[in-house]
């Protein structure tokens, strides 16, 4: 019975888990006001911590064509790009303006077929 018990309980908390990771989670005011969500993308995490903002979104997209979005997308409100890295796992991209940093990283997931999108703005 212990076993048949153990096995409900795993099953109940894969169920919750992923019933979590389908829950939309609401792109940040804050970053919002200084580039709006990836189109398309689903946004999976949200946070904010006493210097930085942070959102994870996930798209279908080649990480070089969310680069290419975000940068058009930045540089038109002002923000000039700081650092640029293409490696083979990642892309990132960092914006400056004033004394504040965006960052973007597009990292393609699993087989490929995904790319994770982490977006980071610190304002000081």
């Amino acid at each position: 019975m212990k076993h048949g018990c153990s096995i409900v309980a795993a099953v109940v908390l894969v169920l919750s888990l992923c019933s979590a990771a389908l829950a939309q989670v609401s792109y940040p005011p804050a970053m919002a006001a200084e580039a709006s969500p990836y189109p398309g993308a689903a946004v999976a995490m949200a946070g904010k911590d006493a210097n930085a903002i942070q959102a994870m979104l996930t798209t279908p997209d080649a990480p070089e064509k969310v680069v290419a979005h975000y940068r058009s997308q930045l540089t038109s409100k002002g923000w000039e790009v700081a650092q640029e890295m293409e490696m083979p796992q990642v892309r990132t991209i960092s914006f400056e303006r004033g004394e504040s940093t965006f960052t973007v990283a597009a990292m393609p997931q699993g087989d490929g077929r995904d790319t994770m999108i982490t977006l980071v703005l610190e304002a000081k």
